[in-house]
């Protein structure tokens, strides 16, 4: 679980430089045009950063999310990477190493969420949070994968660790505990999807935090209840190929 904690670490202190990277010298003109609904803007404005917190246990640092001002209606936008979860302090792949842990080993929420840096009872509102939707997100993200490549072909049967078995008490939270893991699969395989038909190369070691991604895909596609990228005042921003 150690070497699975300061991996991730270092990838999100990666990201973190990647973003930064980007935000200061890489080419952000497909952000220009303005979303706003009504709006025809083609440029925006660059108009200063929005420091954001990141923990991942132990460790914690600040990452200057850039914004852009539209001259034309005055809408304001932070680009935020998709990897780093609205308003929260944990990115999403902390938060998906958790609960994958948590799901497919024999330790607690206590244990768990010990090795994570964070309290127990964090961990277990990740955990419900997710099991409670995990079975129809899989097949919502199946169907969008289907519609994406058509010849995927995915073994969509849940492997139910025995340890699940003890962690639930109800069939129905047994059976979402037993489609998490299924449910990163799937959104991994769907993200790569997405990039094979947008001309893209795989993602290689940026195939961590795939519930991240699929968050902010079906919520841009009108199916992950919240609110809509279009007019919002932040966007995820796709990591840098």
């Amino acid at each position: 679980m150690l070497s699975t904690v300061n991996e991730i670490v270092a990838r999100i202190k990666q990201l973190i430089e990647e973003y930064e990277h980007w935000a200061r010298q890489g080419d952000i003109s497909a952000h220009r045009p303005c979303p706003a609904e009504g709006c025809d803007c083609r440029f925006r404005h660059r108009h200063g950063w929005v420091l954001r917190d990141v923990a991942c246990g132990g460790w914690e640092a600040s990452i200057g999310l850039l914004r852009l001002f539209c001259p034309q209606c005055g809408a304001t936008e932070t680009l935020c990477p998709e990897w780093l979860r609205p308003h929260a302090l944990y990115p999403w792949p902390w938060q998906e190493a958790a609960v994958l842990e948590y799901v497919g080993g024999a330790a607690g929420y206590r244990p768990v969420a010990a090795a994570f840096g964070v309290d127990y009872t964090l961990l277990w509102g990740w955990v419900r949070r997710l099991a409670v939707v995990a079975v129809d997100l899989v097949a919502v993200v199946v169907r969008e994968l289907l519609e994406q490549d058509p010849a995927a072909r995915l073994d969509l049967v849940p492997v139910v660790h025995g340890a699940v078995l003890h962690k639930a008490r109800t069939p129905e939270k047994r059976q979402g505990l037993a489609h998490l893991p299924l449910l990163t699969q799937t959104a991994e395989t769907l993200r790569e999807a997405c990039r094979r038909r947008a001309g893209l190369p795989a993602d290689g070691a940026e195939s961590i935090g795939a519930l991240g991604w699929l968050s902010r895909y079906l919520e841009a596609h009108g199916i992950w209840p919240g609110r809509s990228h279009r007019g919002s005042h932040s966007r995820p921003v796709p990591a840098p190929p």
